[in-house]
């Protein structure tokens, strides 16, 4: 009997271990199959466009048209809009006489109007890269200039037939001109140590005035051309009347150029990356249209049309 049980164990113990190799060669066979299926090189997929669907034009997304004689165009040339830039006054600073004035000014302004108008407050950072620039090549100058003369007053001093005083007075200039050099030196690194520390914002101020197509009464009669002039022509003696105001409050203004009033624009839709690439960068870069994208940087941008019409282009009066 001992012998069956001993041969008994023996079987049972040779089939567990067939059944347990037969198990894992089974699972390194599936993993096998699978690697190799992974392996295969998918059939790339076409993807049918439908020409049936319209594609809408990228100077669509944008909420105007174009930026022509000191004007935003808006609406297929149904409005119009100009722009006053003014410069702030210490409000706060002054006496309660001037404020008076001031305000009663301003009442007065407001008061005359006879058209819609909006003010427009842009915050933007201070670029002080090309300030810098001119420093450091003005600092070369110097520089240069600085050791020139230094030389020059070694020469002299070696040839032996230079007056003490002579001497003495070029030693003075020199050491004059390098204390010029040095306060150079420190306002290049005093002003750039502050832009890297933090940002330097300043505020600039903004009088939107727009027009439109329907208060010039017969609409049908003119050309585009025409519009467009009637339209510039309305639109300055506003910006006059207005500019002429502030000027009486002691409020310096001007009518924004096309220039200024594309960088205006280009801040206003650019808020997170017009300090990164600024408006002087895509200018330089010859950007015919600055404000357009490529078809699929326009789909990943994620942006609501309906809030680019408010601020700036908002007009519902």
């Amino acid at each position: 009997m001992g012998m069956i049980d001993n041969i008994t164990t023996i079987v049972q113990v040779v089939l567990i271990s067939v059944i347990v190799i037969a198990v894992i060669g089974g699972a390194i066979l599936y993993y096998m199959m699978n690697k190799k299926n992974d392996n295969k090189t998918p059939e790339k997929v076409v993807k049918k466009v439908d020409p049936n669907i319209a594609k809408e034009k990228i100077a669509g997304f944008l909420p105007f048209d174009s930026i022509e004689e000191n004007m935003i165009m808006m609406d297929q040339g149904d409005k119009f809009v100009m722009l006053i830039g003014a410069n702030g006054v210490n409000y706060y600073l002054m006496s309660d006489v001037e404020k008076e004035a001031i305000e009663g000014g301003f009442i007065q302004i407001l008061n005359s109007l006879r058209f819609p108008i909006q003010i427009y407050v842009q915050t933007t950072s201070v670029n002080l890269d090309k300030s810098l620039e001119i420093y450091k090549d003005r600092r070369k100058v110097m520089e240069d200039n600085l050791v020139s003369r230094a030389q020059n007053l070694q020469y002299l001093i070696r040839e032996g037939e230079t007056s003490r005083e002579e001497l003495s007075e070029k030693r003075l200039e020199i050491e004059k001109f390098k204390n010029v050099y040095d306060y150079t030196q420190d306002l290049i690194l005093n002003t750039e140590n502050i832009t890297l520390n933090q940002w330097i914002i300043k505020k600039n101020y903004y009088i939107v005035i727009p027009y439109y197509l329907s208060e010039s009464g017969m609409i049908n009669r003119f050309t585009p051309d025409e519009v467009k002039t009637i339209a510039q022509q309305e639109l300055e003696t506003r910006a006059t009347s207005i500019i002429d105001g502030l000027s009486n409050i002691g409020v310096d203004a001007h009518i924004v150029d096309s220039t200024e009033l594309k960088q205006v624009v280009y801040s206003a839709l650019n808020r997170e990356d017009a300090d990164i690439f600024t408006f002087e960068r895509a200018k330089d870069a010859e950007f015919d249209s600055l404000f357009k994208t490529t078809k699929k940087a326009y789909e990943n941008m994620n942006i609501d049309k309906s809030k680019l019409s408010k601020g700036l282009f908002d007009f519902d009066y």
